[in-house]
């Protein structure tokens, strides 16, 4: 055999894996639907992907990217990319969901044929069979169309014009936010309108004949998801909210990511969703760099080291951290930098105080340090070390140390 070739898979296979992965991203974020579909004459329960904004994005990419074997024969002779996909990925999404499901959506036996078909369409979402054979036809059709009203109103969003909110922070000493809301091209992200200016009716390229209807319809619909915009919705005109930093925070951790999900615009500000608090770990030779450079350099070595609670590129005194715990705000401004924080991180913050934060360590334990890359559950923001430490720790240590 040592003249066979090297077998690997081929490009068919590692399509496959990303469309898995898709598929167990979009169930994680329950971006799937159970619906009533007909499979070989008969009715059964699946789960369906929806497919909204940057989802519907990626599925003309992946369609885009399709290799031509996936899509060689069907048994509808119906090859094309587009409906290949759908049929794999609903397959795919719909074995995700009932692996992820942790317990079934209704408990008990398995109904008979004679139950209602609402509580084996339940039983069959989760069940080892999703066959529901002998269904009436008309609560079959009943069912199917309460489930097809829910799936489209789902996919409402997708269309080449979008609602967006923008999340602006105060200027100045302002503690005032502003939530903007505009309409966005889901092609060109770039194309944005304020609702201001649509209500002064200017008409730009890619925008629906009545682009006042499709932003209070979009407002509308977002209400749903983010109760606090019914507030906004009592002007004929909206055009955005003025809100404090607790609802602004609210905004960011929940009913950002929803709308997200659901396909709206969302821009934030460049800090939203990076760790609030970090460490900044410096460590110094002992004997200077150049006597480490003499002596030789190993993992036994010992550094002097210092661990500072960090924000960005600013460190915080314990004093300022003492004030900031006894605040219990979850979105605080310090040095002029807005940050994030939560109790979580705060009582993380708090144990690495009360822990011995200087004094001398070995080498190898700098770089466990370094590689398990936080502590408490804070994230290691930066290392600031000198010596042979700092040359390895550089980025480049090719260039700056010769292999022995």
């Amino acid at each position: 055999l040592g003249d066979s070739p090297d077998w690997g898979p081929g490009p068919s296979l590692r399509y496959l894996a990303v469309l898995a992965e898709t598929a167990r991203d979009l169930v994680r974020r329950g971006r799937v639907l159970p619906q009533l579909v007909t499979e070989d004459g008969e009715r059964a329960g699946r789960w369906r992907p929806v497919l909204t904004g940057r989802d519907a994005t990626a599925f003309r990419d992946l369609a885009h990217a399709m290799p031509p074997v996936c899509r060689a024969a069907t048994a509808e002779g119906d090859g094309t990319a587009a409906r290949v996909l759908r049929d794999a990925l609903g397959g795919l999404a719909d074995a995700a969901t009932r692996t992820l499901l942790p317990d079934r959506l209704l408990a008990g036996t398995r109904p008979g044929r004679r139950s209602a078909l609402p509580d084996r369409w339940l039983h069959a979402l989760t069940g080892d069979d999703a066959a529901l054979p002998g269904a009436a036809p008309a609560a079959a059709a009943e069912l199917d169309g309460e489930l097809r009203a829910w799936f489209e109103s789902a996919r409402e969003l997708e269309g080449p014009v979008r609602v967006c909110f923008r999340l602006m922070e105060p200027v100045g000493e302002e503690e005032s936010w502003e939530i903007e809301f505009a309409l966005q091209s889901t092609d060109d992200p770039s194309l944005y309108i304020p609702a201001e200016r649509v209500w002064d009716g200017e008409r730009l390229p890619g925008l629906p004949r009545r682009p006042d209807e499709t932003l209070l319809a979009g407002l509308g619909r977002a209400a749903r998801l983010c109760p606090e915009l019914y507030s906004a919705l009592r002007s004929p005109r909206p055009t955005g909210m003025i809100v404090d930093t607790a609802w602004a925070f609210t905004f960011l951790r929940h009913a950002a990511p929803l709308l997200q999900a659901a396909g709206y615009g969302v821009q934030l500000p460049a800090w939203a969703g990076r760790k609030g608090l970090g460490l900044k770990l410096t460590t110094r030779s002992r004997t200077g760099p150049k006597a480490a450079a003499a002596q030789g350099f190993g993992l036994k070595e010992l550094v002097d080291f210092k661990i500072d609670l960090a924000v960005g590129d600013h460190t915080i005194s314990e004093e300022e951290l003492a004030e900031l715990a006894r605040l219990k705000v979850p979105l605080v401004r310090i040095r002029g930098q807005w940050v994030e924080l939560d109790d979580q991180q705060l009582k993380a913050a708090l144990k690495v105080v009360e822990r011995r934060r200087s004094g001398e360590m070995t080498v190898s334990d700098v770089l466990n340090e370094v590689v398990e890359g936080e502590d408490e559950g804070l994230p290691l923001l930066e290392v600031d070390a000198d010596g042979m430490l700092g040359d390895l720790l550089s980025g480049e240590p090719d260039r700056r140390l010769t292999p022995v």
